[in-house]
C-alpha cells in the first residue's frame, strides 16, 4: 500500500550523541522555565497555544524528563507578556494618576524545549539521531478533548481510489533547533561562513536588520524535494559547495543540504504569498526558515505574528511552529 504524506518527510537519521548524565528531575506537578543555564542551544518539540498550552507543555516536559532522562523546559510568551503589561501599568498609573487603565486578554503559548547544548551542531545531531525516533508522546486532555495536532494522509486503497484520513501528529518529528531563547542578544560572533552560503538566496536572514526572529520550521540534509530545474540550475549555495565539501561522500551529503534548501526557499515564497514577512537562514548543516524581525526575544509584535500564524495553518497542511531565534550576525 502506498501513503504520500502531506508534509516533508525526514528520511535520514544522524548518529545519536551519547549523553552519560545522572538522572534528570521529573516531576509531573513542577514547572522547568528555560534559563541561560540551558545552553546556548536547544532542541524545540512543540509549541502549544491557548487555554490547554500550560497543560500540554507540563506533560510533554515530564515525558522528556521522565521517559527519556533528558532535560525539557518550557518557554511561556503569555508570561512574558504579562509581565510587559504590568510594567506599562505602573507607567500608566505615574503619567495619568486616577485614570484607568485597560487591560488586554493574553493567552498562553508556551515552547517546550530539550536544552543542554553547546552549539548548534551538536544540538542538530541529537536530535536527528535521537529525538525524532522517540514516539508518539502520551498526552491527555480532560474532557477527551484531542492533545496532538492532526496531518492529512492519503492511502491507496485496492481499486487505486485514495483515501483521506487524519493522523495524529508526533511532535518529536517536527523539531528543529534554535538558539536558547532567554540568553537574549549574543555577542558571540557567528559562523563567518554564513555570508558565502546566504549570498545568493534572495530572502536571505542576514538582510533582516533586527536582532531577533521568528523560527518556523527547519530542514536539515535529507529532506525529501522534488527539483524539476536542470541540474545546473539547481544549487541554492552556488560556488560555496566547492569550498565546503570534497569527497564523494561529501557532495552526496551536500545535494541532500541543497535539496533542504530549495525545500526551505520555497516555503518562505509560500509564506510571503500569504503576507509573511519570511526569510531563509543556510547553515553547515540545515535550511530554517524564520518570519518577521523582532527587538527581542519578547517582543510583543512576535506574539501577534505567532497568532497570524495560527489562523494561516488553519489553512494549510504543514504544521508551522514558532519560537524565538536569534539572527547569527557573521
Amino acid at each position: 500500500m502506498k501513503r504520500w504524506l502531506l508534509t516533508p518527510a525526514v528520511v535520514v537519521a544522524l548518529p545519536a550523541l551519547v549523553h552519560a548524565a545522572p538522572p534528570v528531575e521529573a516531576d509531573p506537578n513542577k514547572d522547568y522555565p528555560i534559563t541561560p543555564q540551558a545552553g546556548a542551544w536547544v532542541v524545540v518539540v512543540a509549541n502549544y497555544k491557548g487555554p490547554d498550552a500550560t497543560n500540554l507543555a507540563r506533560q510533554l516536559v515530564y515525558e522528556v524528563r521522565s521517559k527519556h532522562n533528558c532535560a525539557a523546559y518550557v518557554w511561556n510568551f503569555g508570561d512574558k507578556e504579562r509581565a510587559q503589561m504590568k510594567a506599562e501599568e505602573e507607567r500608566w498609573k505615574q503619567q495619568y494618576p486616577g485614570v484607568p487603565f485597560k487591560r488586554w486578554r493574553i493567552e498562553d503559548q508556551c515552547g517546550v524545549m530539550i536544552g543542554g547544548f553547546d552549539d548548534m551542531a551538536s544540538a542538530r545531531a541529537f536530535m536527528m539521531g535521537t529525538i525524532r525516533k522517540w514516539g508518539l508522546p502520551a498526552l491527555k486532555l480532560p474532557g477527551g478533548k484531542p492533545a496532538y495536532d492532526r496531518e492529512v494522509q492519503y492511502d491507496e486503497g485496492p481499486n487505486g481510489q485514495l483515501k483521506l484520513k487524519h493522523v495524529d501528529v508526533n511532535p518529536f518529528q517536527k523539531s528543529f533547533v534554535s538558539r536558547n531563547p532567554s540568553l537574549g542578544q549574543s555577542a558571540k560572533k557567528a559562523d563567518p561562513f554564513l555570508i558565502t552560503l546566504n549570498e545568493d538566496e534572495e530572502f536571505s536572514l542576514l538582510k533582516c536588520p533586527e536582532p531577533w526572529t521568528m523560527a518556523v520550521q527547519g530542514y536539515g540534509g535529507g529532506e525529501v524535494y522534488v527539483d524539476s530545474r536542470r541540474p545546473e540550475q539547481r544549487s541554492v549555495f552556488g560556488k560555496a559547495w566547492d569550498a565546503l565539501w570534497g569527497s564523494d561522500e561529501d557532495k552526496r551529503l551536500a545535494e541532500q543540504l541543497n535539496a533542504a534548501a530549495a525545500t526551505a526557499h520555497e516555503a518562505a515564497k509560500v509564506l510571503r504569498k500569504f503576507g509573511f514577512e519570511a526569510y531563509v537562514l543556510h547553515t553547515r548543516t540545515s535550511s530554517i526558515v524564520t518570519i518577521g524581525g523582532f527587538k527581542s526575544a519578547d517582543d510583543p509584535a512576535m506574539k501577534r505574528t505567532a497568532d497570524r500564524l495560527v489562523e494561516l495553518n488553519l489553512h494549510v497542511q504543514m504544521k508551522l511552529t514558532g519560537v524565538p531565534y536569534e539572527i547569527p550576525r557573521p
